[in-house]
């Protein structure tokens, strides 16, 4: 794969963090589904929502408790989606990043450690805001009940920093109130 691995796992996780924004968009704006039907928001998905850019995360409205959470959630996942869009097609970012490694013998299929940690690194900051947009998606109720029962202090997100600024809000849940 001429490519690399790391280039076309950032070049799909660009792409779950697109869609994820842009459908939450469309649901937020179309949430009636008795007056919406699916065809509506196809409609309105391909009239109202702009094909190059997720400047829409900027009107999704997700549940947080800080009022400064959801602008910087916002900015880190345009901010995110920018910085992986250099891998969607052939750049400069690429062929330098790709002959940096190179030098440090880190050829495809050989990568080193550094290579890996910072793929690992994007992926797991992805996950947490995919993680976000999904559970906005899904719905207070619903993400309220699941991140009540993903609060332990091994679950794999414990330490990001968007899923756990989420779980916050969600205080407020009988199930969360300590008993004394």
């Amino acid at each position: 794969m001429k490519v690399g691995v790391h280039n076309a796992a950032r070049r799909e996780l660009r792409y779950l963090l697109e869609s994820s924004v842009k459908h939450v968009y469309v649901d937020q704006q179309l949430p009636d589904v008795k007056t919406h039907s699916r065809e509506d928001r196809i409609a309105y998905l391909a009239s109202a929502v702009p094909r190059s850019s997720i400047d829409v995360v900027k009107q999704v409205d997700v549940p947080f408790g800080k009022p400064d959470d959801l602008s910087n959630y916002q900015n880190d996942v345009k901010s995110l989606w920018s910085r992986m869009s250099g891998y969607v097609h052939p750049s400069v970012a690429q062929t330098s990043q790709r002959l940096q490694r190179a030098e440090r013998g880190a050829f495809i299929g050989f990568e080193d450690v550094k290579a890996l940690r910072q793929i690992v690194d994007d992926i797991v900051k992805a996950y947490d805001m995919l993680g976000v947009m999904w559970l906005t998606g899904a719905g207070p109720s619903a993400a309220g009940d699941i991140l009540t029962a993903f609060e332990t202090p091994d679950w794999a997100f414990a330490r990001t920093k968007w899923l756990p600024a989420m779980s916050r809000y969600y205080d407020y849940k009988s199930e969360r109130k300590k008993s004394t």
